[in-house]
């Protein structure tokens, strides 16, 4: 593999098919991706066209049958166990479509998990999720209980969870689907803008033109090839 540090996702020929059954059509067929440092951009395709399958090969979450996936110069194949799990964690920041909120603790509890996780000292732990939670706006919510907040209000702490250990990548698993519009567009911006202030490369999956069109680029999924 050649070496480019702007590049910080590097996606090579991925092929993934679920199940035993020979006649299972594949949900990814040798697709390849290149993501540079700052850069957003949005997967776009219908239901079952390989966008989540991908997103989640990505993000480590899931293995290609074949094919490899580089973060920051890493081979996810080559990492198990806990070096997994804590790559992950300072690599890659995942908002996923339910967002996976303790609905029970409040916006910077939640914020503070994958510091709590890390070992962060406590005084360490809530400088950054104050400044996380005011990078969203929601610096004056960090008491309230998520399940308090509006749908925007919490998309807006899964924003400031996946940033809060400023991972290389954020990959967002249709983060607008249960907003209006309007709310939708909003919160596109500002995962964007958040995160390329981090320097940090976007991916967006989502079926929503107007969302996609906030990206530097797009690209289309279809029957698990990337067009």
């Amino acid at each position: 593999m050649s070496v480019d540090r702007n590049i910080v996702i590097r996606a090579e020929n991925l092929n993934r098919t679920y199940g035993s059954n020979s006649l299972a059509p594949p949900a990814l067929r040798d697709v390849s991706l290149d993501v540079q440092r700052g850069e957003a951009i949005s997967i776009m395709g219908p239901s079952g066209s390989g966008k989540s399958t991908l997103l989640f090969i990505l993000a480590g979450l899931d293995k290609p049958d074949t094919g490899a996936v580089h973060i920051n110069g890493v081979d996810w194949q080559s990492l198990d166990g806990k070096a997994r799990a804590q790559f992950r964690r300072h690599n890659c920041g995942f908002i996923a479509q339910g967002l996976s909120l303790l609905p029970q603790a409040t916006a910077a509890e939640n914020v503070e998990v994958p510091l709590l996780l890390d070992g962060v000292p406590i005084a360490e732990r809530r400088l950054r999720v104050l400044e996380s939670l005011q990078q969203v706006g929601l610096a004056e919510h960090g008491w309230q209980l998520t399940d308090q907040l509006s749908g925007g209000e919490q998309q807006r702490v899964a924003i400031a969870r996946a940033l809060v250990l400023n991972p290389a990548v954020v990959l967002a698993d249709e983060p607008t689907g249960s907003l209006d519009s309007i709310n939708g567009l909003h919160i596109t911006r500002l995962l964007i803008s958040a995160a390329k202030e981090r320097n940090a490369a976007v991916v967006i999956v989502t079926h929503d033109p107007a969302v996609a069109q906030h990206a530097d680029r797009t690209v289309t999924m279809h029957s698990g090839i990337m067009q």
